[in-house]
């Protein structure tokens, strides 16, 4: 190898360490910017942090989300952890929550007189995954009955969020019709509510013999379990 050449190859050898060793100087130099936690602040406490170290505001990036759990205008999330150090040209990311999107929200409507099968229907139709029934004794309404719900008819709730239904309950019995039935029929009804049975027989010129002529409750009427009903049937 020529004279000139060696030259040449130690020149270049000597400027790649050269530059090595700049950029190793300029790491060392670069200023350190240690991230503390950010989650829950506002952009404005941000921005103000940021400003106390010295952080250049293209090195920290905003984005915006919907939320239904972070207040708006609140930090949620950030790309270097609490205590961690934002490498060299690296950018700090912060998510900010925009609130829930009220283009999800559900209007609770008044469901005065309507079922629980209806409000459960409701709920899965509009997509509620956090509702919780309970019962209230009422023997005033149906079995079932819809009371009251919080938050208030009127209200607007994201489909994840909590909502309690209380419906009614009650120990009384609905009295059926007898209409047709025998006293297989009859007894079958009384043993499935708890309700006992006196029976009486009459000719009837127009009721099959065994079968149900009157009792001493009519249907429609309401009666506690182990009440003791009158039935007169057919002869």
């Amino acid at each position: 190898m020529s004279k000139r050449n060696r030259l040449y190859i130690f020149l270049l050898a000597l400027a790649a360490a050269a530059v090595a060793a700049l950029i190793i100087c300029l790491n060392l130099m670069a200023p350190k910017y240690t991230i503390e936690a950010l989650t829950g602040k506002t952009e404005s406490e941000i921005d103000s942090w940021a400003e106390s170290i010295n952080l250049p505001s293209s090195r920290l990036l905003y984005t915006y989300i919907y939320s239904d759990t972070a207040e708006e205008g609140t930090a949620i999330s950030q790309s270097v952890n609490a205590g961690g150090t934002l490498a060299r040209n690296q950018v700090l990311t912060v998510t900010m929550s925009l609130g829930p999107n009220v283009d999800t929200s559900v209007s609770i409507p008044d469901f005065t007189g309507q079922t629980l099968s209806y409000i459960q229907a409701w709920a899965e139709e509009n997509g509620l995954t956090n509702i919780t029934y309970s019962r209230e004794t009422n023997d005033d309404l149906e079995e079932g009955t819809f009371i009251s719900i919080s938050p208030a008819a009127g209200s607007s709730v994201q489909p994840g969020e909590a909502v309690t239904v209380t419906t009614s309950h009650t120990d009384l019995i609905t009295v059926p019709s007898f209409s047709g039935m025998t006293r297989e029929n009859i007894d079958s009804w009384c043993s499935e509510n708890n309700v006992y049975a006196r029976y009486y027989y009459e000719w009837s010129g127009t009721v099959y013999s065994g079968y149900f002529i009157r009792s001493d409750v009519s249907e429609g009427d309401k009666i506690r379990p182990e009440s003791t009903v009158t039935f007169v049937l057919a002869s």
